[in-house]
């Protein structure tokens, strides 16, 4: 069984846009808290499949939608992300700062290698399918939402 980022392709999006600010405060209509993201791939979840095709499939049917419109980035091929993903989902992140720095150094070092840049789509990607392996975080971690967590990983990068 392989596992699978699924996203909408980019050229199968269209008036992508992005809350800047807590999105459990700002409305719908609140146009100054949203951003438009132009051809953005659209993130759908994470799918276990015996094959591409299948797992293509499962995200289409999930969508209502055709596996031409899909994008997959496999999660096992890689076996530095696969560690990056289980050191996310084991550290502890409570006894303070050398969790995350040690989870930011790998990160760092990950993007190097794979030639990831900050803004490519397979970077956001596996940055969030990153965030949600972590288990809860309290206040004392040096992010506490998505947002901040992507400033912390890039602060390296940029």
């Amino acid at each position: 069984m392989k596992r699978y980022i699924a996203l909408y392709k980019d050229s199968a999006t269209r008036d992508t846009q992005i809350c800047k600010e807590d999105p459990s405060t700002v409305s719908l209509v609140d146009d100054d808290a949203w951003e438009d993201w132009p051809d953005a791939p659209v993130y759908i979840g994470l799918f276990s499949a015996m094959s591409e095709d299948e797992a293509k499939k499962a995200a289409a049917e999930s969508q209502g939608c055709s596996p031409a419109c899909i994008w997959l980035i496999d999660l096992n091929e890689d076996d530095e992300y696969n560690y990056l993903l289980k050191f996310a989902a084991g550290a502890d992140f409570e006894v303070g700062e050398l969790a995350e720095k040690q989870l930011r150094a790998l990160w760092t070092a990950f993007c190097f290698h794979e030639s990831l840049d900050v803004d490519m789509a397979e970077y956001d990607a596996k940055l969030r399918a990153l965030y949600q392996q972590m288990p809860g975080y309290s206040i004392s971690c040096s992010w506490y939402d998505y947002d901040g967590f992507g400033r912390y990983m890039c602060e390296l990068l940029v």
